[in-house]
């Protein structure tokens, strides 16, 4: 089995920052939460201008199956887990403070980043809410207080990397596809109110939305022509997967994994840590090497 780094992006609405979203998770209750089925503890810590973490799932079946073989017969055998442990998975990762990029450690049946994106939801979504009974603590005007939700309106997003020759087997694995987003270096609308900016624009960034009706047969051509025919500087693909979960692909050039190594070799490296100091952990030493390694792809403003 494999453990593979991947690189992440975090993207927090206006009005909180990628430190404020860390900072007040690392303070919330982040142990023996259930979520989807299972008790997850996250620990977090600040190490330089980045966050570092681990995130434990543990599992609550007390017995394991085991198969062997001896003298040429096959035994499957259940064994029991060592009283008062528990079976658990971990996922360590390293996020940049500000940009909110880095990356994410996964292997077999272990939580997902899609997975945990969704963990992390729970604790922007409180400190948006504090934010706003904040901000509107004195305003009597609805119509303030309607501008000041407004302001905290957009979510949190994440989001993979992925290299460009993957991007189409991917989005070919969505249940349904809801938008298809890109940036290009000049602007090509009909619409004559556009012409004036096309001789003066950097960049603009398109968005076409597709109705639940869209088929994938009709929308996937049209993406793949897109990809083709059109200098695009980023992609990116908003749907749902097989398991009904919100999912955005990044077409990125050059990144899928980042690392790979034999599960077995990373167990042996980390037989016994303690998760409260896991900053000192080979897994996590490890992500920082990556990190640095890559340099401004996590730090600049513009990935690239």
């Amino acid at each position: 089995m494999k453990v593979r780094v991947f690189g992440i992006e975090f993207t927090c609405g206006s009005g909180i920052s990628v430190a404020d979203f860390f900072e007040h998770m690392s303070k919330s209750k982040t142990h023996g939460i259930d979520f989807n089925g299972y008790a997850r503890y996250l620990y977090l810590k600040k190490h330089d201008d980045c966050y570092v973490g681990l995130f434990v799932t543990t599992k609550d079946h007390k017995k394991f199956m085991e198969m062997s073989g001896v003298g040429g017969n096959v035994e499957i055998v259940a064994r029991d887990v060592t009283e008062g442990a528990a079976l658990a998975d971990f996922n360590f990762f390293i996020v940049h403070a500000v940009t909110g990029r880095g990356l994410y450690q996964h292997y077999h049946q272990s939580c997902t980043f899609t997975q945990f994106g969704s963990f992390t939801k729970k604790y922007y979504d409180s400190l948006k809410a504090k934010l706003i009974a904040e901000a509107t603590k004195d305003v009597t005007n609805k119509k303030e207080q309607g501008k000041i939700r407004q302001r905290y309106k957009p979510p949190l997003t994440w989001s993979y990397f992925f290299r460009k020759e993957s991007f189409d087997s991917l989005i070919e694995k969505l249940s349904r596809i809801k938008s298809f987003s890109f940036g290009i270096s000049t602007i090509n609308a009909t619409e004559p109110v556009f012409t004036p900016l096309g001789g003066i624009s950097k960049s603009v960034r398109q968005t076409y939305s597709f109705s639940k009706d869209a088929k994938l047969a009709s929308i996937l051509p049209a993406i793949r022509s897109a990809l083709k025919s059109v200098s695009i500087d980023d992609a990116s693909v908003d749907g749902v997967d097989d398991k009904d979960e919100a999912i955005t692909i990044h077409l990125e050039s050059n990144l899928d994994p980042l690392a790979e190594y034999d599960f077995d070799d990373v167990a042996n490296r980390m037989a016994k840590f303690n998760p409260a100091i896991f900053e000192k952990s080979w897994m996590t030493t490890e992500l920082i090497r990556i990190f640095k390694s890559k340099g401004s792809l996590f730090t600049s403003a513009t990935r690239g």
